[in-house]
């Protein structure tokens, strides 16, 4: 059993996400680093859509009861089992009666932490991912328990240490023109291809990219929306939408982004700078 002693920012349990209720207005939900999650999973030999844990900035204190295998993929966070020091992306041994501190990110935004085998977590439509008045069991609290099979696995032969650094520290942004992209002008488009810096009003749900240049779009009839769909309000607020959005909205689709690009700015912190490049 897994006891939280402290539960971190944002922690959460989190899968691949549920990809079948869109047209009831359900979001998809889901790890917001897609590929930093199914790296966890494929480190530890688990089926790549096991659950796991998913923590920003701060991550969570956890007392194990039993014995398992571990590893930690994503963000750089500063973490330390028994007080011994852990490597990110490198499998390590938990024994029982253990304490893993996952402090402060020093590099990156979003962390995970998968165990072997998994543990038991509640699912809702198809995933036991969280997300707000779906399944709000799966966000982490103080006191909160998990189950799970304790294993023991040595990965010392077979696993080498994996530098993963490039995976979140890359800042430019690929993006594709979206249906509404045309409505800009020339002068707008080229704008597009600048600096932004990631607001700190930013969420699971939206990312908010801050820019000090005239970009704004009229509100069109509610549309079909999606991760990574790029929105431009009439006040000219450029939000790109993330895991946890909508299914529709009323405001100017100008950009896409794909799920890698996705990944990528997941793991850009709130206050840092952003380069998008338009692929027309």
């Amino acid at each position: 059993m897994i006891e939280i002693k402290k539960a971190g920012l944002h922690t959460s349990v989190q899968d691949e996400g549920r990809y079948f209720f869109r047209s009831s207005g359900i979001p998809v939900s889901g790890a917001m680093d897609q590929e930093a999650f199914r790296f966890a999973n494929f480190l530890l030999e688990n089926e790549l859509n096991t659950p796991v844990l998913e923590f920003t900035q701060i991550g969570p204190t956890l007392y194990f009861h039993a014995r398992t295998s571990a590893v930690l993929t994503g963000a750089k966070f500063n973490t330390k089992l028994n007080g011994r020091s852990i490597r990110t992306s490198t499998p390590f041994e938990i024994p029982a009666d253990s304490i893993l501190q996952i402090g402060n990110a020093q590099k990156g935004n979003y962390g995970y932490l998968s165990i072997k085998g998994g543990f038991h977590a509640h699912d809702v439509l198809g995933s036991a991912s969280y997300c707000p008045s779906i399944n709000e069991a799966a966000m982490c609290k103080e006191g909160n328990t998990f189950v799970y099979v304790r294993s023991r696995q040595v990965h010392a032969t077979k696993f080498a240490n994996v530098n993963t650094s490039k995976m979140i520290s890359d800042q430019s942004i690929s993006v594709e023109p979206g249906p509404e992209f045309d409505v800009l002008s020339l002068e707008q488009k080229n704008q597009l291809a600048g600096e932004f810096t990631i607001s700190r009003n930013s969420s699971r749900m939206a990312i908010q990219l801050d820019h000090d240049f005239d970009l704004k779009a009229d509100d069109i009839l509610t549309a079909p929306v999606q991760p990574g769909t790029v929105q431009l309000t009439p006040g000219g607020d450029l939000i790109v939408l993330m895991r946890d959005a909508q299914t529709t909205g009323g405001y100017a689709r100008i950009l896409q982004l794909s799920q890698r690009s996705i990944n990528r700015l997941a793991q850009v912190r709130p206050g840092s700078s952003i380069e998008l490049v338009l692929n027309k």
